[in-house]
C-alpha cells in the first residue's frame, strides 16, 4: 500500500526537520509506527519507532509573557524570587509600597532568568524556561508559589532580626581634633584630655543608641562645649562680641 508507506516516511521526516533559531527547550515525543508494504514475497509487516520534536523559542517565551495579566506577573515575580538565583537581591524590590508590581525590577529579573534559561537550554535543563513559559504551575500551584513566598520573606524579616547590628563609630582622632577647632573659637582655649575623652564618650554613646541618627559632630561638638563650659563660653561670647566692635570701627589688631 503505497499511501501508507508515504505516511509512514512523513512521520520520519519530522527526525530531520530544521531546528529553529534560540531554541530554549526541545519537546520530543516517541511514538511507534507500523505499515505493511505489499510485494511479490506476499505480506509482512515491518515497524520503526518515530520522534517528533516541538521547539519552545525566545520568541514564543516573549508571546506568552506579554498574554499575562497583572496578577500573573505579580505571581511569576514571587517564583522568579524563590527559584532563580539572583533574580532578585531583595524581596521588597518586587512590588511598590502601594502593592503594584515594580516593573523595572521586574524586567530586570526577567532578563537574569532568560540568560539562565539560555545557559541550561545547552545542557537540555529546561528548569528556567518552564518557569517563564508558566510550565512550572503543572508543579507547583499559585498558592504553593505564594506560600513559599510569604515563607521565604518571613525567614528574612526573622534572620534580619537575629543578626547583630553593625555601627560605624566616628573615629575619635576627628572628634578630637573637631572639639579643639571648637573649643579654641567658643571657649578660648585647647579641650582638656578627660574633655576629649568625654567628647568622643558621648558621639559614640550617641551613635550607639540611635544607629540610623544623622548626627552632626559639629554641632555636638558646640553644644558639648558650652554645656562642659558654660561660664567660659559665656565669658568668649564677650571677647568675641569685643573683637566684632573693634573690628567694625577698624580698631582691631594690626598684623
Amino acid at each position: 500500500m503505497p499511501e501508507i508507506e508515504d505516511r509512514f516516511n512523513e512521520a520520519q521526516s519530522g527526525v530531520t526537520k530544521a531546528v529553529p533559531d534560540n531554541v530554549l527547550k526541545t519537546n520530543t515525543v516517541y511514538s511507534d509506527s507500523y505499515y505493511t508494504p505489499g510485494g511479490m514475497g506476499g505480506a509482512s509487516q515491518g515497524g520503526m519507532q518515530v520522534s517528533t520534536a516541538s521547539y519552545v523559542t525566545v520568541e514564543d517565551v516573549y508571546d506568552i509573557l506579554s498574554e499575562l495579566s497583572v496578577a500573573d506577573q505579580g505571581l511569576l515575580a514571587m517564583e522568579m524570587f524563590i527559584s532563580v538565583p539572583g533574580a532578585y537581591s531583595d524581596y521588597e524590590d518586587i512590588f511598590n509600597e502601594d502593592g503594584s508590581l515594580n516593573q523595572v525590577e521586574y524586567v530586570g529579573a526577567l532578563s537574569k532568568t532568560f540568560t539562565l534559561a539560555g545557559q541550561a537550554a545547552a545542557i537540555d535543563n529546561p528548569y528556567f524556561v518552564d518557569i517563564l513559559t508558566r510550565e512550572s504551575l503543572a508543579s507547583l500551584s499559585r498558592e504553593e508559589i505564594k506560600t513559599l513566598f510569604d515563607n521565604r520573606v518571613a525567614e528574612i524579616k526573622e534572620s534580619e532580626k537575629e543578626a547583630p547590628r553593625v555601627i560605624r563609630y566616628i573615629d575619635p582622632a576627628a572628634l578630637n581634633g573637631m572639639l579643639k577647632e571648637t573649643y579654641r573659637g567658643s571657649i578660648g582655649r585647647a579641650p582638656t584630655a578627660a574633655e576629649m575623652q568625654a567628647f568622643v564618650k558621648h558621639i559614640h554613646g550617641l551613635q550607639a543608641s540611635n544607629p540610623d541618627m544623622q548626627l552632626s559632630p559639629g554641632a555636638q561638638a558646640m553644644d558639648f562645649a558650652a554645656q562642659q563650659n558654660p561660664e567660659e563660653a559665656k565669658a568668649m561670647e564677650y571677647v568675641n562680641a569685643g573683637r566684632t566692635i573693634l573690628s567694625a570701627l577698624g580698631m582691631g589688631a594690626r598684623q
